[in-house]
């Protein structure tokens, strides 16, 4: 089982408490967590530090795509001897800017 799939299934025991990804270093320095899950969804927050942010304090649109990618990341494991399940959608909800927080 690789660090991602540990940690997801350490989440998945208690999916009402808040859990920073700390699987890898992205993860880490975005300040990655899984907030929530509720009707067969798990919500990942993120809260860059200032590095990831540009001059305007907007959140770097590169970032906004690892951050996305971290997320599929996770959407597309598998347990146990079952086939690898598809994420049914992926929803992304921008802000005409993003700035950093939930």
């Amino acid at each position: 089982m690789n660090p991602d799939q540990a940690l997801l299934k350490r989440y998945l025991a208690h999916p009402h408490t808040e859990l920073a990804i700390d699987s890898n270093p992205l993860a880490l320095a975005l300040r990655a967590k899984f907030l929530g899950r509720d009707d067969g969804m798990i919500r990942i927050g993120f809260d860059p530090s200032r590095e990831f942010l540009q001059g305007n304090g907007v959140v770097q649109g590169g970032i906004v795509a690892a951050m996305l990618d971290l997320t599929s990341a996770f959407a597309s494991q598998r347990f146990g001897r079952g086939r690898r399940r598809r994420p049914r959608a992926c929803r992304s909800r921008f802000r005409p800017l993003c700035a950093p927080g939930r």
